[in-house]
């Protein structure tokens, strides 16, 4: 099973206005407003949206499908100082994805029964090995 799914944050501008950008958001639609392109993803989060938004929308299910064997990549892209490094590492009042998965890996471990069997959309499974890695790609740089 192949499964890939295109989700945008759009990033806080606090200096600009309204009549300054080119582009609006329209449900999960982003249209030019000079050129009326529209670019269409599967979610689209508002310049508002928090960390725990993306997390529960986008991450929770795939890290479900992780426990179960399935292999996930989380992959943010996009220019300098969009907020990618926010979204993934996060702060101590929001934590990103990252904190929040490995949060939500140890909780479901906590789960186990004392044969080392959990629940995990009613299907009863057991933990093996988990590996886990991350990696930040920064001005042609590995992190």
């Amino acid at each position: 099973m192949e499964n890939i799914s295109v989700n945008i944050r759009i990033r806080p501008i606090k200096l600009e206005t309204e009549n300054t950008y080119s582009w609006k958001l329209e449900g999960n639609n982003i249209v030019n407003t000079k050129t009326k392109d529209i670019f269409s993803y599967d979610r689209v989060f508002s310049n508002d949206s928090k960390n725990i938004d993306i997390f529960k929308e986008c991450v929770k299910e795939n890290l479900n499908k992780f426990l179960t064997g399935v292999n996930v990549c989380i992959f943010a892209y996009g220019q300098t100082c969009t907020g990618k490094t926010f979204t993934m590492r996060g702060s101590d009042e929001y934590p990103g994805i990252i904190p929040q998965s490995l949060n939500y890996i140890f909780m479901k471990i906590r789960e186990t029964d004392e044969n080392g069997y959990f629940n995990i959309n009613d299907s009863i499974l057991k933990i093996n090995e988990i590996k886990v890695s991350y990696l930040e790609i920064y001005n042609e740089s590995v992190n």
